[in-house]
């Protein structure tokens, strides 16, 4: 038994690896369910295999280390809807100063915080704009709502519906 200890330690110190049995550590958030990269990732036991934040996260290939999801309690709950199943932010980090990183029931996006204003959008048939003007309604003044165009976004008058 004690061959087996010195053994594991040699190979940690010699070529650093992370053996399988040696005492895990758990770091924050959850793995993303899809986790795709350019480079090979680094093959894990646990999250103490990992460097800095990253966790051990399991996938058909096998265990490798990936950035986590850290989940913000502000984020409004995804129970029964189902957005783009991939991992457009790891944290808030990766978000404009106004969007937190949530869940959208199968992947995570950068979410508004800020309230819509009221009113609808009027048909994005009756703007020929090209670009974005705006991404969000807090990115337009006064009451004026961040509508679709065909080619983009513009801000424009809300039509307001009789139950706002």
């Amino acid at each position: 038994m004690e061959m087996y200890y010195f053994i594991k330690t040699a190979l940690v110190f010699a070529f650093g690896l992370c053996v399988q049995g040696s005492k895990g550590i758990s770091k924050p958030g959850t793995c993303p369910k899809v986790f795709n990269t350019f480079v090979p990732a680094k093959p894990c036991f646990h999250d103490g295999c990992c460097p800095g934040e990253e966790k051990c996260c399991l996938y058909t290939e096998g265990s490798v280390c990936a950035p986590p999801i850290l989940s913000n309690p502000e984020c409004p709950d995804p129970q029964g809807k189902t957005g783009v199943c991939a991992e457009l932010c790891y944290s808030d980090k990766d978000c404009l100063c106004s969007e937190l990183c949530c869940s959208n029931g199968c992947g995570h996006e950068c979410i508004s915080t800020t309230p819509d204003k009221p009113g609808i959008c009027g048909s994005p048939w009756y703007f020929v704009w090209c670009g974005d003007r705006c991404q969000q309604d807090a990115d337009c003044s006064g009451h004026l709502k961040c509508c679709p165009t065909l080619w983009g976004h513009v801000c424009q008058e809300p039509y307001l519906s009789p139950w706002h």
